[in-house]
């Protein structure tokens, strides 16, 4: 195979072939996922949210404060600040796990929606991301109101604590809201779109969750995503350097 590699190389023209090594470089530098470890330090805060009563699995809970948007500051990336500190909008996906607020972590790690190990569900996969191609507002708070976050949010919960159950207030299921409100209602009209169809990509712009097993996994966006890693603090420096002796190299080879 080498031979093979090496006959093909000579006939080819020198700068084609530095060119693509370098693309190549490249490549993995900036674009193969696993350059980036995953490690995210936050401090949670809580917005735009509403008080709701509902039972689980038989338990009842009355006037639950901060059913709604969970806005992080994130302050690290893979052990690298981020500055200025980046503020995203999340929404919880476990109902019985806790993230307390005011807190950093530094636990968490980052994984698409599809690769969470703790949504065993199928249908509850499903229909998050439906959920979420289809009423996620934006990665900012101005997009959102008490309603539209609280909604979302009664949506995650139902979704992930009762799959394939798609009514928010009648009492059979593991999770109903007992309360009223327009979250509710705005709530159950979301739920009842979701469980016509099947929405599995959006612009490229997918669900990534916030993971660690022993708190709240959190929903967030993409383009939140895309924000926490911002250019500074990416690997391209070695990269440049990297490509530029790798294309010396075989430059140098290739003229022997």
């Amino acid at each position: 195979m080498n031979c093979i590699m090496q006959s093909i190389a000579h006939k080819l023209p020198s700068r084609w072939v530095c060119g693509v090594a370098c693309l190549f470089v490249l490549w993995l530098a900036f674009f193969n996922p696993r350059v980036y470890a995953q490690s995210i330090t936050f401090q949670v805060g809580v917005s735009n949210d509403r008080t709701i009563s509902y039972v689980d699995h038989g338990t009842i809970t009355n006037n639950m404060p901060y059913a709604g948007e969970i806005d992080i500051a994130v302050s690290q990336y893979n052990g690298l600040n981020v500055s200025p500190i980046v503020s995203v909008v999340t929404f919880c996906i476990q109902l019985n796990t806790d993230i307390y607020i005011g807190n950093t972590y530094s636990s968490f790690t980052q994984v698409t929606l599809g690769n969470d190990p703790l949504l065993s569900s199928t249908i509850a996969g499903r229909d998050l991301a439906t959920l979420y191609y289809l009423y996620f507002l934006g990665p900012n708070s101005i997009a959102w109101s008490s309603t539209t976050a609280a909604a979302f949010q009664i949506d995650c919960w139902k979704i992930t604590e009762d799959p394939g159950n798609y009514n928010l207030t009648g009492t059979t299921g593991n999770f109903y809201i007992t309360s009223s409100g327009t979250e509710v209602d705005l709530a159950q009209q979301w739920l009842t779109a979701v469980s016509g169809t099947t929405v599995s990509s959006g612009g490229g712009n997918q669900p990534f969750v916030l993971y660690d097993p022993n708190y709240q996994n959190l929903l967030f966006t993409q383009s939140d995503q895309n924000e926490i890693i911002p250019f500074g603090i990416q690997p391209w420096p070695g990269a440049a350097v990297f490509a530029g002796i790798v294309f010396l190299r075989i430059r140098h080879r290739i003229s022997i």
